[in-house]
């Protein structure tokens, strides 16, 4: 039970977790969490599959082989949000992560608007160019 205390451990830190909040996010007490930390208790099953949804890997915790479906708090996020995107948003994300083109860029605005980009590109001021 002590390899399993020690993986739940970094599992918390390699997320960015505190053990408040990874009580809160598998429903139990801090004491109780703390106790699984500290190798006095082993995490019930309904722990785990709640803190799984927060991108626990749980195949480490019990085994200690990673498992290729976990992810980072930050890649977790990514993937949450471009789950909320439309599909055509969605589409412009992949093409661009890919280095693809997304289409046309538009920037509305005064002139003499400073714009920031990680992409290299042209804005063309002369009145009539398409």
């Amino acid at each position: 039970m002590l390899q399993i205390s020690l993986r739940l451990e970094e599992e918390r830190k390699r997320l960015g977790f505190n053990q408040d909040q990874m009580a809160a996010l598998g429903g139990v007490a801090k004491r109780t969490y703390c106790n699984y930390e500290a190798g006095i208790s082993a995490p019930s099953a309904v722990m785990l599959e709640a803190i799984a949804k927060m991108g626990v890997d749980i195949q480490y915790i019990v085994t200690g082989t990673h498992s290729q479906s976990a992810l980072a708090a930050d890649e977790l996020l990514l993937l949450n949000e471009f789950r909320a995107m439309d599909e055509k948003t969605r589409k412009r994300m992949l093409a661009f992560a890919l280095g693809g083109e997304t289409s046309k860029f538009v920037v509305h605005g005064s002139v003499g608007q400073n714009v920031e980009t990680a992409s290299n590109f042209t804005i063309d001021m002369r009145k009539g160019h398409k």
